[in-house]
């Protein structure tokens, strides 16, 4: 990957590209989570506007935000000490392992063979840009 964003910043002069990349990597995963929230607990539900997907050059990221409306959100996917919420989930996961949020997680393991062809053609086409071929 350091070599693409080389690649990156040498064509176009930014990794802007890259991190569009993987903001829709991450679209991915937030449009599965959202729907999988739909069936999930009454807080989960209520919860699903708060995950919001992003991309950096390093890979695509979902956060949880807490916010005004529902300040509950991290709770609601990661769990927490409260009775109010799930057990606590823990900050170090293997997700494919069947560990990580609620939710999410399990959306990121069914998910894996689209989320895997997606970031295959993001990076094929990353790859064009700045004139790599691959075989």
């Amino acid at each position: 990957m350091a070599e693409l964003r080389a690649g990156l910043k040498a064509v176009s002069g930014s990794t802007k590209d890259l991190r569009t990349a993987h903001r829709r990597i991450g679209k991915i995963v937030e449009q599965g989570s959202r729907a999988g929230a739909a069936s999930g607990t009454a807080q989960q539900q209520r919860a699903a506007s708060t995950l919001l997907a992003a991309g950096s050059v390093k890979g695509a990221e979902l956060a949880i935000r807490n916010t005004s409306k529902v300040p509950f959100g991290l709770g609601a996917f990661l769990g927490g000490k409260r009775p109010q919420f799930p057990e606590w989930v823990g900050n170090r996961w293997d997700v494919l392992a069947g560990d990580g949020p609620y939710v999410i997680a399990q959306q990121i393991r069914t998910r894996e063979p689209e989320i895997r062809d997606a970031f295959t053609e993001e990076v094929l086409t990353l790859f064009a840009l700045i004139g790599l071929e691959v075989s």
